[in-house]
Parts: C-alpha cells; structure tokens; sequence
C-alpha cells in the first residue's frame, strides 16, 4: 500500500487501515486510473526500467534534497542540466545533490522527477520517513 488509504467512503472506511485493496471503496479506490489519460500509476516493469535497465540508467538517477525534503531523482534519457546547476549521477546519500527551490525549478523544467522520501505506511502508521521512499506500482 502506498501512504494514503484512499476511500470516498468514509462512513464506512474512512483512512483506512489494510494491506488489501478489497477493503477500500469509494471513488478514489483505484485513484490512478481516475486521474485521466495524463496520469497513472507506473506499473513494476515501468519503474524497473526507468530505474535500472534503459540505457545507461545508473547516470539518471540519484538521491537529493530539494527544499530540506530527501529523496530520489530521475532524469530524463535526453537530459541536459541546467546552467549552473549539477548533478552527481547515482548519489548515493541526500547531501550530495542540494537543491533550493529556485534550482529545483530549473531541474523540473528540464524533465527531472523528484520522488520525496516518504517513508512506508503500515496500518495507520508510518514508518523511515526522510530515509525511504515506497511507491505504488
């Protein structure tokens, strides 16, 4: 499950607390095919590629900090940096990419994606925020 426990029906559900997707209801319950032709949900394949099997995906790829927030950028296959900006490909700690939001702007402008450390939701709880990032797929 991802961080949110998406449901419209409240009454009912609420925020709620399982790992199965048959406990929710509602409208949001397959939210990412809700969002429309511009937006879903990666699937496994899709993310493992990106990640690690498009050509030369180990330099498009690194952890950062943007705002004070840790996380996971990936780059576009035809990226360019933005002038006065740079990126060390494959980082592997928060503190060697450092971005204000200025700067952050420049990146996003030139197709990188910022996946915030989030952590990992279990029940109602959530757990190694600021250290992981679990997404849907």
């Amino acid at each position: 499950m991802d961080l949110f426990g998406w449901s419209t029906a409240a009454t009912y559900y609420g925020i709620n607390n399982s790992w199965k997707n048959d406990d929710y209801a509602g409208d949001f319950v397959d939210w990412g095919a809700l969002m429309g032709t511009e937006w879903r949900t990666l699937s496994r394949a899709e993310f493992y590629y990106i990640v690690y099997s498009r050509t030369d995906a180990y330099k498009k790829r690194g952890q950062a900090t943007v705002n004070g927030v840790p996380g996971y950028v990936l780059l576009p296959d035809a990226w360019a940096l933005p002038d006065g900006l740079s990126f060390t490909t494959n980082a592997g700690n928060y503190t060697t990419n450092q971005y204000d939001g200025a700067d952050w702007t420049a990146m996003e402008s030139a197709g990188a994606v910022f996946l915030p450390a989030a952590g990992v939701r279990e029940g109602t709880d959530i757990y190694q925020v600021n250290l992981y990032g679990w997404y849907w797929a």
